[in-house]
C-alpha cells in the first residue's frame, strides 16, 4: 500500500501530457520543414544521377555519350553517379565496333525468289547482284601487296566456328559448308562480324570416291535432274553468301555438257565463283570469263599455320612475285589464333588483309 502511494505521488498526469504534446508539437514542425524542402532535395539528389546514352545509325556507325538526366526517375539505390568499370567501357566499345563493321542483314528484298528449297540468289540486273549486295565493302589499292584468306568448313564445328569469328579480323572470309546444321545462323553471325561468306558446292572429283562429295554432293553419272535438284538444295540452305566455292578438275570432263549448263544457270543469278583447284584444270573458269563472272582461284591450301612451312613460305615469294595470293585455311584450335598471328605479322610488314571478293571483283576500283 505504501509503494502504491509513493508511485501515485512521483507522477504528475499534467506534466506527463505536457511532455507528450510537446514531443507531438516538435515532431510535427519537423515533417513541416521536410514537405516544405523536399522539392529542392529531390532535385539535388536526381542532379547527381547520370544516364547513357548509345546512338546507333541504321548504317551501322555508332556514337555513346554520358548526359546528366534532370528527368530520370529517382533511384534508392544510387545516390550519385556511378563510377565506369573497364567492363562497362569494353562492352560499349565492343558494340560500336560491331555496329561500325557489320555487313548488311540478309536476304536483302528484291535479290531472292522462294522456292521448295528455300531462297535461291537472284540478280536484279548485270550490276545488282547477290556478289555486289552481299560482298565486303573494299577499295584494293593494288600499289600494295596483299592477301586474302578464306576460312574453310564453316559452321560444321560449333567451337571452331566461334573462335573464328570472335579472333580472326573482319577481313577474313569464311567458306559455309552447306551441311552444317543450321547454316543461317552461322551466316548471321558471320556477317555481323564483318565476315563475309562463300557457300562451297561440293562436287565429284578425280580422287572419287576416297573424296566423297556427301550426300548432297554433285556427281558425274547421273542425270541432270538428279544433280539440279541438288544444286538447288544446296543454294538454299542459306542467304547472304557472296558467291559459291568448289573444287572442280578434269573429272567433270566426263559431263562437261550438263555442268556447264548448270553452272552457267548459277552464275546468271549474279553470284561470284571462287575455285579451290589450284591448279590450271579446273573447269569452271571458262565458263566464269564468258558469262563476266566474279572470279578467282585459290593460291595455296593450307592446313598448318607455320611462317617456317614451305607452304606458307612459297605463299610469300608469290606475294613478292605478283603482289598478292589467296589461301585457304582448314580451322584447328592451333591454326585460328596462328592465323590472328601471322596475319598482324603481314601486316606490319606491308601486307594487307583482305576480302576474297576484293579479287574476285571485276569492277572493283583500284588506286
Amino acid at each position: 500500500m505504501s509503494l502504491t502511494l509513493n508511485i501515485q505521488n512521483s507522477f504528475s498526469f499534467k506534466t506527463f501530457m505536457m511532455g507528450l504534446l510537446g514531443a507531438s508539437l516538435l515532431y510535427a514542425l519537423l515533417f513541416l520543414y521536410l514537405f516544405l524542402v523536399q522539392d529542392q532535395t529531390l532535385e539535388h539528389l536526381e542532379s547527381r544521377l547520370a544516364s547513357q546514352t548509345i546512338l546507333i545509325d541504321r548504317q551501322g556507325s555508332a556514337t555513346h555519350e554520358t548526359e546528366a538526366s534532370n528527368n530520370q526517375s529517382h533511384s534508392d539505390e544510387a545516390l550519385g553517379p556511378p563510377t565506369p568499370t573497364p567492363e562497362t567501357e569494353e562492352s560499349l566499345e565492343d558494340l560500336v565496333g560491331r555496329q561500325a563493321k557489320s555487313l548488311r542483314a540478309a536476304p536483302v528484298a528484291g535479290f531472292f525468289e522462294e522456292t521448295k528449297n528455300g531462297l535461291l540468289p537472284i540478280a536484279k540486273s548485270p550490276m545488282q547482284t547477290p556478289f555486289q549486295v552481299y560482298k565486303k565493302p573494299f577499295i584494293l589499292n593494288r600499289s600494295k601487296p596483299f592477301i586474302a584468306v578464306a576460312m574453310n568448313n564453316f559452321g560444321l564445328s560449333k567451337e571452331l566456328s566461334n573462335a573464328m569469328i570472335e579472333e580472326l579480323p573482319s577481313s577474313v572470309s569464311f567458306i559455309l559448308s552447306p551441311y552444317t546444321a543450321t547454316p543461317e545462323k552461322w551466316v548471321q553471325k558471320a556477317r555481323e562480324a564483318g565476315h563475309e561468306i562463300w557457300l562451297h558446292i561440293p562436287i565429284e572429283n578425280n580422287r572419287f570416291p576416297i573424296e566423297d562429295p556427301g550426300a548432297k554432293g554433285l556427281l558425274t553419272r547421273v542425270s541432270l535432274q538428279y544433280n539440279q535438284d541438288r544444286l538447288q538444295w544446296l543454294l538454299g540452305r542459306a542467304t547472304g553468301y557472296t558467291g559459291i566455292t568448289a573444287f572442280t578438275d578434269s573429272a567433270l570432263d566426263n559431263s562437261g555438257t550438263m555442268f556447264k549448263n548448270m553452272a552457267r544457270d548459277t552464275f546468271g543469278r549474279g553470284l561470284g565463283y571462287f575455285e579451290l583447284n589450284t591448279a590450271e584444270d579446273n573447269f569452271f573458269k571458262d565458263i566464269a570469263q564468258e558469262t563476266a563472272t566474279p572470279y578467282t582461284q585459290a593460291s595455296a591450301i593450307v592446313d598448318f599455320i607455320d611462317p617456317q612451312s614451305e607452304n606458307l613460305k612459297a605463299v610469300q615469294a608469290k606475294i613478292n612475285s605478283e603482289g598478292g595470293a589467296i589461301i585457304v585455311v582448314n580451322p584447328s584450335p592451333r591454326n585460328i589464333p596462328s592465323l590472328k598471328r601471322w596475319l598482324e605479322s603481314m601486316e606490319r610488314r606491308g601486307t594487307l588483309p583482305i576480302p576474297v571478293s576484293a579479287i574476285a571483283d571485276p569492277d572493283i576500283e583500284r588506286n
